[in-house]
């Protein structure tokens, strides 16, 4: 169940008319025309009982039902609200005194035919459906100048003379400035993205990496001592032919013979050799020699 917050607005008559309402209340009394001069309801008529009536404001965020609750004057109930009353969030609703009102989207006439206020002074007050007080407003004679009585601003401020704040003398279901509700609250704006989130981080440097040895050119090798080739086995070649060690001599049965050593192109030339199985036969052929 919805639980209401209540408050009384008392009309105090003070110096310089300084009249200081609490207004703690989520449904408030905001207007009140006890002496109207003018066609207050739209009708079409100017009437001194019909076209008074009394402004109730709904400060709170959402809709509010008015089922059963009641509005007086300081003598007895001048209205009992229907089942289907409803108060729009940061709206109005308005009981006039009688006729026909036109032009109000949330309006009503007493329901006992009359309000009945005094225009030298009287009492309003507004009680829920559990008849507990809502809010209340006391006047003087300050309520029977042709003008309203209106909270300034609309919803929350004291009760001023209409006229005192407007050029107009009443404002039934509206602001003071012909508004048609209360002014919505303003929406707070959202932190921006940096209140909210850290602050990004500077990558880390990357670990240097060790530098490569530089490759060292070997130069040529040391001097080897020379290997003794017998000239039996190669008759054909100089006697006193050597081989560097470590080395190899391959022999090849034909093609060209090259002679490496070190990565450098040594000698070429011809072979001749015996075949160890036909004594004084020889054949030809290239040597290459790889070192």
């Amino acid at each position: 169940m919805k639980q209401w917050v209540v408050g009384v607005a008392v009309l105090v008559i003070g110096v310089g008319g300084n009249w200081q309402p609490d207004v703690c209340a989520a449904i408030l009394i905001n207007e009140v025309l006890a002496d109207p001069a003018d066609d207050a309801n739209g009708d079409g008529s100017v009437h001194t009982t019909r076209d008074e009536f009394v402004e109730l404001v709904n400060t709170e965020a959402a809709d509010v039902s008015l089922a059963n609750w009641t509005l007086s004057d300081a003598l007895q109930v001048r209205h009992t609200f229907q089942a289907d009353s409803v108060i729009l969030s940061r709206g109005f609703f308005i009981v006039f005194g009688g006729g026909a009102p036109q032009g109000f989207s949330h309006a009503a006439t007493a329901s006992t035919g009359g309000l009945a206020l005094n225009n030298a002074g009287d009492t309003v007050s507004l009680h829920d459906a559990a008849m507990l007080l809502a809010d209340s407003l006391m006047f003087g004679s300050e309520g029977g100048h042709d003008v309203s009585l209106t909270r300034s601003p609309d919803g929350a401020g004291s009760f001023v003379q209409h006229t005192t704040v407007s050029i107009v003398a009443f404002s039934p279901g509206a602001t003071i400035d012909g508004i048609a509700h209360l002014p919505f609250p303003e929406l707070e704006p959202a932190p921006p993205a940096s209140d909210s989130q850290p602050e990004p981080q500077p990558d880390p440097a990357p670990l240097p990496l060790p530098e490569p040895d530089p490759v060292q050119d070997p130069g040529p090798g040391p001097e080897l001592p020379p290997i003794p080739l017998p000239g039996d086995d190669v008759p054909d070649l100089p006697s006193g032919p050597v081989v560097p060690e470590p080395a190899s001599l391959i022999l090849f049965g034909a093609g060209m013979a090259w002679l490496r050593y070190n990565g450098r192109r040594n000698e070429k030339g011809a072979l001749g050799f015996r075949h160890p199985n036909r004594p004084g036969h020889r054949w030809g052929g290239d040597l290459h020699c790889d070192i």
